[in-house]
C-alpha cells in the first residue's frame, strides 16, 4: 500500500518544482486524492469492459464472494460494491454431477421480456441476472448460491493530523493509506496534479519522481 503522507509529500514536491503555486488544504487534499484514484479506477474499468483485461491497478479491487440469493431473487449489493465482474452458479446435472456455469447479464430494458417469456424463460441451466438500484436480480429466483466477482470501491485516503504549535502534524494513527502499491503512484499522482491545476509536460513527472527519490531517499 502507498502511504498517504508519502503521496502528499511527493505531489507537493512536484507542484513546487513545477512552480504551480498551489497550496492545498488538508480537507481539499483528501477529497482530490480520492477523486484522482477514482478517475483512474473508472478509466481502467472502461478498459476492462472493452478488452476484458484487468489492469494491475484495477486488480487491487477485484473481490470474490460466494453467497446465497434470497428467495426474493434479489441479492443486495455488498457494502463495498462498485461494479460486477462476473457471476457464476452451480448447476446439478441429471445424475448428480455439478458444474460451475456463468450467469448471463440481461440489460434492464430486456428484463421484463425475459421475465415473461416462455420461449426464453431462464432456468438453473441458463440463469440470468440484471443490476437494479436495490441489488442484483436473478432468474430463476431459486438459483441458490452464486459466486460473485466484483470490483470494490477503493477506500478513500485520509491524511490525518494532530495540531502542534498551531501547525498540522501528520498522524499515522489518524490516517488511511491507499490500497494500491507504489507501481501505481505516478498514474494517480498525474491525475491528482492535473486536478489541482499542475499540468506537466511529457516525461516531467518521471523526472520529478527520480529527483524526489534522490532528495528524500524514498522508493517510488
Amino acid at each position: 500500500m502507498v502511504n498517504v503522507n508519502e503521496f502528499r509529500l511527493f505531489t507537493q514536491f512536484v507542484s513546487n518544482k513545477a512552480q504551480s503555486g498551489n497550496t492545498i488544504r488538508t480537507t481539499d487534499f483528501n477529497r482530490i486524492a480520492n477523486q484522482a484514484q477514482m478517475q483512474v479506477f473508472e478509466k481502467d474499468f472502461q478498459t476492462y469492459l472493452q478488452t476484458d483485461m484487468v489492469t494491475e491497478f484495477l486488480g487491487y479491487f477485484l473481490k470474490n464472494q460466494t453467497t446465497s440469493v434470497p428467495v426474493t431473487g434479489t441479492l443486495p449489493y455488498p457494502s463495498d460494491f462498485q461494479h460486477v465482474s462476473s457471476i457464476r452458479s452451480y448447476y446439478v446435472r441429471p445424475g448428480g454431477a455439478s458444474t460451475e456455469i456463468p450467469v448471463i447479464e440481461v440489460k434492464n430494458a430486456s428484463w421484463g421480456d425475459i421475465s415473461t417469456s416462455q420461449l426464453l424463460e431462464p432456468s438453473k441451466r441458463f440463469p440470468k441476472f440484471s443490476e437494479f438500484g436495490n441489488g442484483i436480480r436473478f432468474l430463476p429466483k431459486n438459483i441458490g448460491s452464486v459466486m460473485l466477482d466484483y470490483f470494490k470501491t477503493p477506500v478513500a485516503p485520509v491524511w490525518g493530523f494532530t495540531v502542534a504549535s498551531g501547525r498540522e502534524v501528520y498522524s499515522a494513527a489518524a490516517s488511511t493509506d491507499f490500497e494500491w502499491d507504489i507501481f501505481s503512484m505516478n498514474n494517480v499522482a498525474s491525475v491528482y496534479l492535473q486536478l489541482i491545476g499542475c499540468n506537466l509536460k511529457d516525461g516531467e513527472l518521471l523526472q520529478f519522481s527520480n529527483q524526489f527519490q534522490q532528495e528524500t531517499n524514498s522508493v517510488l
